[in-house]
């Protein structure tokens, strides 16, 4: 049977990756081409986080719900707390390794208006059969909302912080339900033909 890492904490996220301690104790931005630590292969990740992750590349063939996710083409997939992504054994690495991972604890959003919100992003349940397939354009302003959220995390964080940061993961979402939709129309649509 296969190990299961649970992660309670994004600081043991930070501990996974040998990265030291994290800006904040509930909130993390990471940069996946900065990452030399990999988990092995044959293993189950569960978390008590949300995870938002864009990947050009997968180490490693990843299931999420039993089904494999395909990152080749540079994917997001977004992971509720407690599901659990198995990863199998090592495959070959992308020349060009970059991506991006938003991990969010549920006690950052707990008294705002996103924690209601967010179970009606169907994004985050298991019956969401593959990764969220991006355009160049819905990309950079993914990764801009990402980038908005990794300065505050380095700035000293003030009274302001937990607003700005609820609200633009809140604005990342919303897009991502946009895209989520317009992929699922372009889907259907070339279905019927």
């Amino acid at each position: 049977m296969r190990e299961v890492i649970h992660l309670r904490s994004v600081a043991d996220l930070y501990k996974l990756f040998n990265l030291g301690n994290s800006h904040h104790p509930l909130v993390a931005v990471l940069d996946f081409s900065k990452v030399s630590e990999q988990v092995e292969g044959n293993s189950k990740i569960s978390t008590d986080f949300y995870s938002v992750m864009f990947k050009n590349y997968c180490k490693n063939n990843v299931k999420y719900g039993r089904k494999p996710i395909d990152f080749q083409d540079g994917n997001l997939i977004c992971i509720a707390p407690n599901q659990t992504i198995e990863i199998d054994n090592e495959i070959e690495q992308h020349e060009k390794m970059m991506g991006w991972g938003l991990f969010f604890h549920p006690d950052l959003i707990r008294a705002t208006s996103l924690n209601d919100k967010l179970k009606s992003h169907s994004f985050f349940h298991y019956e969401v059969s593959e990764a969220l397939h991006l355009s160049d354009k819905e990309k950079t302003i993914l990764f801009e909302c990402v980038q908005k959220i990794q300065a505050e995390l380095q700035e000293n964080i003030d009274v302001h912080s937990q607003y700005i940061i609820v609200s633009t993961i809140e604005l990342l979402l919303n897009y991502c339900s946009r895209f989520y939709c317009r992929q699922m129309i372009t889907r259907s649509y070339t279905n019927k033909m």
